[in-house]
């Protein structure tokens, strides 16, 4: 009888890492770059602080790492959205806004207004190519199609992708909130305003 095929399973290492991420994650969503504090990470992952070297050197480059995980799942959403070519932008950016929202949101702005001073200036860099690779490029693409399709009239697209990501973390936010969170007819009515008053405006 011919034996069955090892299936791979992820090293233990791999798998701390991953939920050293998660939980970075889960901290920064609720406080921002102070709120990760590397004793509270370990603790929550059931390892020693010293094991959190093991994978990142630093806070900084735990933030860093964390950051691209969450820009490349975002990217993934992003393309997923966009690859509906029979729907209308109205629709496909109504259907991102409520997907995005639904992820601990990354605050573009906050992020340059006020985190990006803890990092080395080429990690700095470093982020905000993944940003515009991640988030901007594939917002302003799909807001400039919309343009060419005369489904939106914009004076600048780039402006329009920023109010966009901006409309996201505010959706975010109040989705989160424990009492009276943001419903998914609460979402549609605030995207009405939003696309008919800046996209169309």
């Amino acid at each position: 009888m011919p034996s069955k095929p090892l299936v791979k399973t992820p090293k233990r290492s791999e798998q701390t890492r991953l939920q050293v991420l998660l939980e970075a994650e889960r901290l920064y969503a609720h406080g921002g770059y102070d709120a990760i504090n590397l004793q509270t990470v370990a603790e929550q992952v059931g390892v020693t602080k010293a094991a959190l070297f093991y994978h990142f050197a630093n806070k900084q480059a735990l933030f860093v790492a964390m950051l691209e995980t969450m820009l490349a799942r975002y990217g993934g959403i992003i393309t997923e959205h966009f690859a509906k070519p029979k729907n209308s932008s109205e629709a496909q950016f109504l259907a991102l806004s409520w997907a995005l929202s639904a992820q601990p949101m990354f605050d573009a702005f906050r992020f340059l207004r006020s985190e990006q001073q803890y990092l080395l200036p080429e990690q700095q860099v470093q982020l905000q190519q993944v940003c515009t690779e991640k988030l901007f490029r594939p917002i302003k693409q799909a807001f400039a199609l919309a343009l060419e399709r005369q489904e939106v009239q914009l004076k600048n697209v780039s402006a329009a992708s920023s109010m966009f990501l901006g409309f996201c973390v505010l959706v975010s936010s109040m989705r989160g909130m424990e009492k009276g969170g943001l419903s998914a007819a609460g979402h549609r009515e605030m995207f009405a305003m939003f696309w008919h008053g800046m996209a169309r405006g």
